[in-house]
């Protein structure tokens, strides 16, 4: 599509990324919770679960939590492998997040800003967006079961009104 777009590799270290890959990303696919709300909110939720699920069984090739966690140590090495296969050198940062804004700039050729590179705590980032997206979810299918409900109850009533208004025949 860009064939003189560059790509820049943000390498972590595998056990760091493991840990925080398990408890933000694995724990949040298989988290029951997470199940209901998606069935809940078709609209939003449900297509991100659906997505998750694709990419899951896909690219993950599990279909559980523990194959999940099995696999994937293998399939970050395998990203990363194809990464490097498939992008030229010359296009290619293999970056640590460490290294802070000067190999980053010199490599797009961009300069050096006076701030700090930005440092943030990725798991609780990644908490806070999970827990925004099931209370979104939450008012969601709240909102639905509401509309449900009301039109149930409205319908009830109108068959009440009806059938009770009706005079009966008795035998």
């Amino acid at each position: 599509c860009y064939p003189k777009s560059k790509v820049v590799l943000v390498e972590r270290d595998i056990e760091r990324w493991y840990k925080s890959f398990n408890e933000g990303i694995i724990s949040s696919i298989w988290h029951p919770a997470i199940r209901i709300i998606a069935r809940l909110d078709s609209r939003f939720v449900g297509k991100l679960a659906s997505t998750s699920e694709r990419w899951t069984t896909g690219w993950m090739e599990a279909r559980s939590r523990s194959e999940m966690q099995v696999n994937a140590r293998p399939k970050y090495k395998e990203h990363y492998e194809m990464v490097r296969r498939v992008t030229p050198p010359s296009r290619l940062l293999e970056f640590r997040l460490e290294d802070g804004w000067e190999p980053l700039c010199t490599f797009l050729g961009r300069p050096i800003p006076d701030i700090d590179f930005p440092r943030v705590n990725e798991a609780a980032v990644l908490s806070e967006k999970i827990r925004l997206i099931a209370w979104k979810g939450i008012k969601n299918g709240l909102r639905t079961s509401l509309k449900v409900s009301s039109a149930i109850l409205v319908l009830v009533i109108a068959w009440w009104a009806v059938v009770g208004s009706v005079p009966r025949r008795e035998h």
